[in-house]
């Protein structure tokens, strides 16, 4: 029983731990938890400071990125990404900071088509119970196998962007500085 117990309390930490940094497709179709809140040692000015230099660790073009921004207080970074080769995801993302914690909240994700670079898909419509596609805006039924792909890796994207400012932020990178 002891060690049922113990597991039980294993699995829930780790499962905890995780859902800090992940994003999911909640029971409505709209990407989960948003904003949310990830705790984290440092001051203000540290966070903000600290996301600034891994802006400029990450990114090709950094000061093209940050769109806006308050100093110690607020960042807000619009990037692209590829999604398999078949479009480009354009973010944006906020990123408030306090003393020991900081707040994401995802803005706007569109997806732009690689053939003749118009955005095709605004994924904040996307995600709401009647996701809409195109400049027709047509409805579309996001539990079709066909778009399952597609919706998979937009969130291993967010989930990386916010694992790796985590990991960042609370000093763990694979970076090895022993040299």
């Amino acid at each position: 029983m002891k060690r049922t117990i113990s597991n039980l309390a294993c699995c829930m930490i780790i499962s905890m731990s995780f859902a800090q940094t992940t994003y999911i497709f909640d029971e409505v179709g709209e990407i989960s938890p948003n904003p949310f809140v990830t705790e984290v040692n440092g001051t203000s000015m540290e966070l903000y400071n600290n996301t600034l230099k891994w802006i400029k660790l990450n990114y090709n073009y950094p000061d093209e990125v940050i769109a806006s921004k308050i100093e110690g207080e607020f960042i807000r970074i619009s990037g692209t990404e590829e999604v398999r080769g078949t479009d480009d995801m354009v973010y944006t993302i906020e990123i408030d900071f306090k003393d020991n914690r900081y707040r994401t909240t995802l803005t706007k994700t569109n997806h732009a088509d690689e053939k003749n670079g118009k955005t095709v898909v605004n994924s904040i419509e996307l995600l709401t119970p009647d996701p809409k596609y195109g400049k027709s805006q047509k409805i579309i039924d996001l539990h079709k196998e066909i778009y399952q792909p597609w919706l998979n890796e937009t969130l291993n994207i967010l989930n990386r962007f916010n694992l790796s400012l985590f990991n960042y932020l609370s000093g763990k990178t694979d970076k090895n500085d022993g040299w």
